[in-house]
C-alpha cells in the first residue's frame, strides 16, 4: 500500500509538472539573440559541436533591434535539434548582414505545446504538412529541415520579401478559430486527466490513512487488554499471597490458643495433685 501512495504521488507530481510546460504553457518566442544564447548554452559543452559554437559567439548583434519595416523570419526549432543548431548558426553567420532586414522570431516545439500548434498553424495556412523541424517561414515561402544548399535561396527569399511594399507576414493569417478549438479541447482533457488522478489519488490517501488508523486503534486496544490481563494477574497473586499469610495467621494463633489451653491444663493438673498430696499427709497425721 505505501509503495503504491509513494508511486501515485510521483506520477501525479510529475503530471502536475510536466502539464503546465506542454499544456498550459502559453506561447514562447525568442528574438535574434536570445535564440543565439540558448543554443551556446545547449550545446557548448559538446566539442562535436564546436565550430557552429564559435560561429554562434562570434554574432554581433548589440545593436540590433526590431521593426515593422522589416520582414519577419520565423524559425519552428528543437531545443536539442542539430540540424536547428545549424539553421541557427547560419542565420548568425549573417547577422551583420541580416539584422538590417530581418526581425528573427524563434519558436521552440518539442517543449511547448502552444508553441508546437502554432507551427501547425502555420502549417495549414501555407498548405504545407509540416514532418519536422526547423520549419523556417518567410513571408509566404517555408523551408522544411535545413541544409548549407538552402543558403542562397533563403538569402533570395529574404531579399524579395523586404523589397515588397507590401509584405507578408504568416501570422496575420491564421485560423484561430480551428486552432483555438482544437488546442482547448485537448487542454480540456489534459485539465480533466489532472483532476481525475488528483482524485483517484487523494481517496487512496484517505483510505490508506484510514486503514492504518483502524490497525493503530487496534493495537491500542489489544494493547490496553494484555495490559488488563497482566494487572488482573498481579491483582490475583496478590489476592493470593494475602490469603495464604491470612490462613498462616489464624493457623499460628489458633495454635498459640491450643498450647494456651493445655498449659492451663498442665497448670489446673499440677495444682490439683499438690492439693490432693497436701491432703494426704495432713491425713496420716
Amino acid at each position: 500500500m505505501k509503495k503504491n501512495i509513494f508511486f501515485l504521488t510521483i506520477i501525479l507530481a510529475l503530471s502536475l509538472f510536466i502539464l503546465p510546460n506542454n499544456v498550459f504553457a502559453e506561447i514562447n518566442v525568442t528574438n535574434y539573440k536570445e535564440v543565439i544564447d540558448e543554443e551556446i548554452k545547449t550545446f557548448g559543452n559538446e566539442k562535436d559541436y564546436k565550430e557552429y559554437i564559435d560561429v554562434l559567439q562570434k554574432a554581433n548583434l548589440s545593436d540590433y533591434q526590431e521593426s515593422q519595416d522589416k520582414v519577419n523570419v520565423y524559425i519552428f526549432r528543437g531545443s536539442t535539434c542539430v540540424y536547428c543548431l545549424k539553421a541557427i548558426t547560419y542565420f548568425a553567420s549573417k547577422a551583420d548582414e541580416y539584422k538590417n532586414y530581418i526581425n528573427l522570431k524563434t519558436y521552440e516545439v518539442w517543449g511547448n505545446q502552444d508553441n508546437n500548434n502554432l507551427m501547425s498553424n502555420v502549417g495549414n495556412v501555407l498548405g504545407k504538412e509540416i514532418s519536422g523541424v526547423p520549419f523556417i517561414v518567410i513571408g509566404n515561402k517555408s523551408f522544411d529541415g535545413y541544409s548549407e544548399d538552402m543558403n542562397e535561396e533563403i538569402d533570395q527569399t529574404i531579399k524579395n520579401e523586404f523589397n515588397k511594399e507590401k509584405k507578408y507576414d504568416v501570422m496575420d493569417h491564421l485560423d484561430e478559430k480551428k486552432s483555438t478549438s482544437k488546442y482547448n479541447n485537448k487542454k480540456i482533457f489534459a485539465i480533466l486527466g489532472v483532476i481525475f488522478v488528483g482524485i483517484i489519488l487523494i481517496i487512496i490517501i484517505f483510505r490508506y490513512v484510514n486503514i492504518r488508523n483502524q490497525k493503530l486503534e487496534l493495537q491500542r486496544k489489544k494493547r490496553l487488554e494484555e495490559a488488563k490481563k497482566i494487572e488482573d494477574k498481579v491483582k490475583e497473586g496478590k489476592k493470593k499471597t494475602t490469603t495464604k499469610n491470612s490462613s498462616k495467621n489464624n493457623a499460628k494463633k489458633e495454635s498459640m490458643k491450643t498450647n494456651s489451653k493445655s498449659n492451663i491444663k498442665t497448670k489446673s493438673s499440677k495444682v490439683t495433685q499438690s492439693k490432693n498430696n497436701t491432703i494426704r499427709k495432713n491425713t496420716k497425721k
